[in-house]
């Protein structure tokens, strides 16, 4: 085991090579630090012991911003000087505290393991391998938050807010400013409809039916949300193979269905109405599944179905996956925005009071990112369908089953899946999930900012 203070050396080795190695817009703080773990470091998530590694990063840094001015480039010494004037709070993140912390729980359970099995020959080194797996694979099924700088702005502000006052102030501001974004104005628009609920403590009463919480609820906290898309329309209590859907996103290019919602004010119904969702999202990938006629492009895709359960919102997926017949089956999921079932049960809530601004504006990151997650699925599906098309043009062929004898050949289907992967949202200053240190060094450059 390494420690701080016997292996400083060690450890001031290790921090030079990765910055060395690495360029300086992959600098990453987390992948040092975990790599530092693997090597054998014993793991603390003391303050000044993870302030003392931080300010060896820090020093190695600012060694290398001055030895090596010249090699680099403007923006990559904007970004060193970024990590340096920040690395106090960078290396005491609580991002960073969790690996420290869950790495200890990693070495205590192999411990109480090995204490649990003395006398025999053999100890289960991978059971936490194996358990970690297991849960990476489940997190893997979460709705990751996907919002820009602007919108994340927006709802950290909201979630800062404690009363009716702050919110109407807040409100003021944004409407004075020019120039926002059709998904700003969406938060904008969405927190006056609801801060008008609120003021009549209209969501307090348990007893409205599922028209008026679609009149005042989910009309302006969900169908809103979809209103800029010019290649999607919504359509409300539409009937699909006999069956009566509350909400329905659908392409006007070819009238597919990308999102069913159901909706309902209380748990009478909901099993129901879940029930109809998976059924449609089967239909739904069995006819994908034709038209892709590949089993390894189809596990990139995926059927997404919602819940309004009166304020709480759920989402769910599904996915084709190859059994080992090379045949496919269904695999169904629960998403809670941004946290796997059986993980956590913290779904979006829609709060009855501006009390809980900070959970009205998490329902809002939900809605957003889950609204750029399904378009970015069906984004996937219409290049592979246009990749079909492109084919049967230089083929001269209209048989549905061409594609599978000719654009779906290994190699092919190897490069459509490096395709499908590397297709992203082309948004700009879109953030993901792990820009968390991007995220964090960008809020305090705001803040020192403001303070000059």
């Amino acid at each position: 085991m390494l420690s701080l203070i016997e292996d400083e050396i060690t450890i001031r080795e290790h921090f030079t090579s990765y910055l060395n190695k690495t360029k300086v817009s992959d600098w990453k703080y987390e992948n040092v630090i975990k790599q530092l773990l693997d090597l054998g470091f014993l793991p603390t998530d003391d303050n000044h012991d993870l302030l003392k590694l931080g300010s060896i990063y820090k020093h190695i840094a600012i060694k290398l911003k001055n030895r090596n001015s010249g090699r680099y480039s403007e923006a990559e010494r904007t970004e060193i000087i970024n990590v340096i004037e920040h690395m106090e709070e960078l290396c005491t993140a609580q991002p960073i505290r969790r690996i420290m912390s869950e790495k200890k729980w990693q070495n205590t359970y192999k411990q109480t393991l090995q204490d649990e099995v003395i006398g025999t020959t053999t100890v289960e080194e991978d059971s936490w391998e194996t358990k970690k797996k297991i849960a990476e694979k489940k997190l893997q099924k979460s709705v990751k938050p996907l919002v820009t700088i602007e919108e994340r702005d927006m709802l950290v502000e909201l979630s800062n807010c404690k009363k009716t006052a702050e919110l109407e102030n807040l409100l003021s501001t944004w409407y004075s400013r020019k120039e926002l974004s059709s998904d700003c104005k969406y938060i904008m628009f969405t927190l006056s409809a609801i801060l008008e609920l609120w003021s009549k403590k209209a969501l307090l009463n348990k007893t409205h039916g599922e028209d008026w919480y679609r009149m005042h609820v989910y009309s302006n906290v969900w169908d809103k949300a979809f209103l800029d898309d010019e290649e999607f329309e919504t359509k409300r209590s539409e009937y699909i193979k006999l069956q009566r859907l509350d909400f329905i996103l659908r392409d006007m290019n070819n009238d597919t269905d990308i999102l069913t919602v159901e909706e309902k004010p209380s748990l009478k119904g909901v099993k129901a109405a879940i029930r109809k969702g998976n059924m449609l999202k089967r239909h739904a990938l069995y006819l994908w599944s034709k038209q892709v006629d590949s089993s390894a492009l189809m596990e990139r895709l995926e059927a997404i179905s919602c819940q309004w359960q009166g304020t709480t919102f759920t989402i769910y997926g599904s996915r084709l996956r190859r059994c080992k017949f090379r045949l496919l089956h269904q695999v169904q999921y629960k998403f809670d925005a941004g946290v796997a079932d059986g993980v956590d049960d913290s779904r979006p809530i829609f709060p009855i009071s501006s009390r809980h601004s900070p959970e009205f504006s998490k329902l809002l990151l939900a809605i957003l990112s889950l609204k750029r997650t399904v378009k970015l699925n069906y984004a996937k599906f219409n290049l592979i369908l246009e990749e079909k098309y492109k084919d049967d043009v230089k083929t001269l062929n209209f048989a549905d089953d061409h594609f599978s004898e000719i654009s779906i050949t290994s190699d092919s289907t190897n490069s459509d899946i490096v395709m499908l992967d590397e297709l992203k949202e082309e948004e700009k200053d879109l953030k993901r999930f792990h820009d968390w240190e991007d995220m964090l060094l960008y809020d305090c450059s705001k803040r020192l900012k403001t303070r000059k």
